[in-house]
């Protein structure tokens, strides 16, 4: 009656991270991870695998799929350690996320296909895809310096505005008095 719940139950991944974190996405193959004890070991790898404190390490999200998407928050020095082991081709790394049936891994901007290569191990770095909705074009850009004084030449200073909202104040109470 009393005993811990093993069921998992998925998350839908978090956007708001605090500013010394970032969102790490792992796609788990297969069902790996179907009971709570399986996702705090995993947590418990991934921690061990990057030096990190088991309790900076963040479950931000899971998504079923055929697969597992796991999304952990990771403070920002650790992702960045990861993403420069998997650069570097560590193959302590790389063939430890293997084990945990880790294929791919998504931090910021790095996409990272976990694989076997022969006798090695590889973690190839994918080009990121183009996401419906967006423009394959890039953005024209304005110059910070012009966009700056646009800013100043359109923004009103706070003395204009508070007097303006008083104006409006006072002009309601004269045309429709209160009862």
């Amino acid at each position: 009656m009393f005993e811990e719940d093993t069921v998992l139950h998925f998350v839908q991944k978090t956007t708001i991270i605090n500013d010394r974190f970032t969102l790490v996405q792992f796609h788990i193959k297969g069902k790996g991870i179907s009971e709570t004890g399986q996702l705090e070991r995993f947590r418990s790898e991934v921690s061990r695998l990057l030096l990190c404190p088991i309790q900076e390490v963040i479950i931000s999200g899971i998504q079923a799929t055929n697969s597992t998407i796991l999304t952990l928050m990771i403070p920002t020095l650790y992702a960045n350690f990861l993403a420069k082991q998997l650069e570097k081709q560590s193959q302590r790394i790389i063939s430890s996320f293997l084990l945990l049936n880790v294929d791919l891994v998504i931090s910021d901007k790095n996409e990272f296909e976990l694989q076997v290569k022969g006798e090695l191990y590889e973690a190839r770095k994918r080009s990121t895809k183009h996401k419906p909705g967006q423009s394959t074009k890039p953005e024209r850009s304005t110059p910070k310096r012009r966009m700056d004084k646009e800013q100043t030449k359109n923004a009103q200073p706070w003395k204009k505005i508070k007097r303006t909202q008083e104006k409006k104040e006072v002009m309601q109470e004269v045309c429709c008095p209160l009862y």
